[in-house]
């Protein structure tokens, strides 16, 4: 059978109590319910900081407290109070591990894009566009489009742009989200309706600026038309991604559905 020396040595690994908890409880396991002054007497602990102590082990739920006449007196709690605590405890473990292991994921992306260097590519002509356009393939996610969408489609004409993404994308089941005005929808491959692979939210006013831009897997695109010849700068960064596609979200967000 083990003795009291030894069972509170285990609570003591098991509840992580400092010497003066240990101190505290066994005080109250052995003599019942007290109060500070005789806790104090029997510990030779500091009444002022029996009061801590006491605190501290209520709070881990080894000791209760009941008024006896006009004070308030300390005990040990019942056995079956550890099986509760350890019940708690577990639930307390589980619920971390579920908080970890969705955190993980997050810093290691977080992790993975920080070490990334910065890469900027310049993109020029038609050429350039359709670069573009393969890059946004072999990347096989959704793209998020902000601006004139007309400055690709002055680059590529409608057809060739969708033979060259509009099919393909639709093969790999990716979604088009656009910001930009309803002009767009004069055109005719763009202003068919396709659930589920092509969404707009609008602005009010028309987007007269020749500029569009384009965000995708871990790139930025800034797409321009510079006296009739597209340029685009691709800006490689997880980062710059991250901050730029939270602003298009929250554009995305305040805007009313079509």
């Amino acid at each position: 059978m083990s003795s009291v020396s030894e069972i509170i040595q285990l609570m003591k690994q098991s509840f992580l109590l400092g010497d003066k908890e240990i101190l505290v409880y066994q005080t109250c396991l052995e003599h019942g319910f007290l109060n500070p002054t005789q806790i104090a007497r029997l510990t030779g602990i500091k009444r002022t900081t029996i009061y801590l102590v006491v605190e501290e082990l209520k709070r881990k739920g080894l000791l209760n407290e009941k008024i006896k006449g006009k004070k308030k007196i300390v005990g040990a709690a019942p056995p079956e109070t550890l099986r509760q605590l350890v019940d708690q405890e577990k639930e307390r473990i589980a619920k971390k591990d579920e908080i970890v292991g969705s955190i993980i994921p997050l810093l290691e992306n977080f992790q993975k894009i920080a070490g990334e260097e910065t890469d900027v590519e310049i993109l020029e002509g038609k050429s350039g566009a359709v670069t573009l356009i393969e890059k946004i393939i072999r990347e096989n996610k959704n793209i998020y489009w902000l601006g004139s969408l007309e400055t690709i489609l002055n680059a590529l004409n409608d057809e060739k742009l969708y033979r060259l993404m509009t099919w393909r994308r639709m093969d790999q089941k990716t979604t088009s989200y656009a910001i930009t005005d309803r002009s767009i929808l004069d055109n005719k491959r763009f202003g068919e309706k396709i659930e589920g692979f092509r969404q707009f939210r609008f602005l009010e006013k028309k987007f007269d600026t020749p500029a569009l831009l384009a965000i995708f897997g871990n790139k930025v695109g800034l797409i321009r038309m510079q006296e009739k010849e597209i340029k685009i700068v691709l800006i490689h960064d997880g980062i710059i991604q991250t901050l730029i596609k939270f602003m298009f979200d929250s554009m995305w967000e305040s805007l009313p559905e079509k």
